[in-house]
């Protein structure tokens, strides 16, 4: 009886949990409840809360600053934009890269959240303030 109802709550959670569409091509301003009206991963961090999703169609995102991910926030590469579950994806066929494009750092992960199928490059931990982490730094506690 334990067990059960720990996988109906675990479901529950996945089941409520904010998701978020992304595209290189995205809308600032979007909300990304559809591929149709995905946003740009900046906005999509921006407005993550714990517990939400990223999906990030396939391409190469260019960051102007460090991608700094809140604690319990997933985000999953390798999407066509048309997929409806996470299982569709495909990052072979589809690659996503992060590009810090050499100046700084690229992304700064929280704490319990997930990158899969994701390619970070280009970042760089050679300042006094960051010297770890050039392409992810993960936080511990």
């Amino acid at each position: 009886m334990k067990t059960t109802l720990s996988i109906v709550l675990t479901l529950a959670v996945l089941t409520l949990s904010a998701q978020i569409r992304v595209s290189p091509t995205g809308d600032p301003t979007g909300s990304g409840s559809t591929w149709s009206n995905a946003t740009t991963l900046e906005h999509a961090v921006s407005i993550a809360t714990e517990g939400t999703v990223l999906w990030l169609q396939g391409g190469t995102y260019y960051l102007s600053q460090t991608l700094a991910i809140g604690q319990q926030v997933r985000v999953y590469g390798g999407f066509s934009g048309t997929e409806t579950a996470l299982w569709q994806r495909d990052f072979a066929a589809h690659p996503t890269i992060i590009d810090a494009g050499g100046h700084f750092a690229a992304v700064d992960l929280g704490i319990l959240s997930v990158l899969s199928g994701v390619t970070v490059r280009n970042g760089v931990a050679n300042t006094p303030a960051r010297s770890s982490g050039g392409g992810v730094l993960m936080r511990r506690f």
